[in-house]
């Protein structure tokens, strides 16, 4: 199929000198029999995509590792508590057990408030707590209660279960819970460029890597900012083929990266040979280093097929396409079009300086 599509492209007067495509196998080989001359360009989109995947995954993978903080609730507390109070029998059981849920319920209040400092999802503090999504924001709806009653109701024995601290280095519970909540709201922060990142985003990155996790993050950071620097630079610039090499070098030699499973599956997929295909478009100033516009008309055409089943014929797709490169010609060729049907009522003439 590629190789009849290469073939007709030659026939039809087409020889490049550079040809894009994406990482295939299937073209390597139809390319250098049929245009032996041309430079074969991956993409370096699509290249880029598997590097930002990859540190994707890193950030995942950190966000996994984290402690899971135990539940703060141990007991269940199923059932709508009763609008009318139970007598005083300190000896009846509903009697106390209304009362131990009104004390628990009065700690869930306090500790949801408390959580919802540091998270804003109502069904993480949910997860935390062991209650559902939907009472927490009911509680939320709520006023606080004092600090003196939390107290007074947590220093009643087996209210609240004992909760062993976190390991080293967090300091509370509390601590890991908004990291990880951090780790999900903030994730795309790791994978973009440094330039296009606002102050309070490069901040928050910033705190991200000088914290407790910090580790694996700042390696997969420092191995994707090395990625985006082989090919410009802070300008924007094109590098030359002999700056990006040694960069490439840089890059692929990463000894901090080489200990993480997915930088180093990436290191030994983009090989010399992938550098030499990806660097390919540094040698000419004309030369684009990715296909995206040929894909983009791709998808507008495949967009524009998708309601006309029967326009799916090869006859009616190459009508189509003639018809698309001759509007698109006469488009390109035509003058600018002229302002019609101005109206001229009210205004002066004015006259040509003679």
């Amino acid at each position: 199929m590629v190789r009849t599509f290469v073939d007709r492209l030659r026939t039809a007067g087409v020889h490049p000198d550079q040809v894009i495509t994406d990482d295939s196998r299937l073209y390597p080989s139809v390319l250098k029999e049929i245009w032996p001359t041309a430079w074969h360009q991956l993409c370096l989109f699509h290249a880029t995509r598997r590097v930002v995947r990859v540190v994707s995954e890193v950030v995942k993978q950190v966000r996994r590792s984290l402690p899971t903080p135990p539940p703060v609730s141990k007991p269940t507390l199923l059932g709508r508590l009763r609008d009318t109070p139970p007598t005083a029998d300190q000896h009846n059981p509903d009697a106390e057990r209304y009362r131990w849920r009104l004390a628990r319920r009065t700690l869930g209040i306090a500790q949801v408030h408390e959580l919802h400092k540091h998270i804003a999802s109502a069904r993480a503090i949910g997860r935390q707590l062991g209650v559902n999504h939907g009472t927490v924001r009911q509680w939320l709806k709520l006023t606080p209660p004092d600090p003196a009653s939390v107290a007074e109701l947590a220093a009643i024995p087996d209210l609240l279960p004992e909760v062993d601290p976190p390991p080293l280095p967090w300091h509370d519970w509390d601590e890991v819970r908004r990291t990880r909540e951090d780790l999900w709201l903030y994730r795309t922060l790791f994978l973009h460029r440094a330039q296009n990142l606002t102050v309070e985003e490069r901040q928050k990155l910033a705190g991200f890597l000088a914290g407790p996790v910090g580790g694996e993050l700042r390696v997969a950071r420092t191995s994707l900012e090395h990625w985006f620097a082989i090919w410009a630079d802070d300008l924007g610039n094109r590098r030359t083929p002999q700056e990006a090499e040694r960069r490439y070098d840089i890059w692929r030699t990463d000894t901090e990266a080489t200990k993480i499973a997915p930088l180093r599956r990436q290191q030994q997929h983009l090989d010399a040979d992938h550098f030499v295909r990806l660097s390919a478009f540094l040698r000419n100033p004309t030369w684009e280093p990715t296909n995206n516009a040929a894909e983009r008309s791709g998808r507008i055409f495949r967009h524009g097929q998708h309601p006309h089943f029967r326009l799916r014929l090869v006859k009616s797709i190459e009508a189509d396409l003639k018809v698309r490169a001759y509007l698109k010609k006469e488009r390109f060729c035509s003058p600018p079009p002229t302002r019609l049907h101005h109206c001229q009522r009210g205004r002066r003439q004015i006259r040509a300086p003679e």
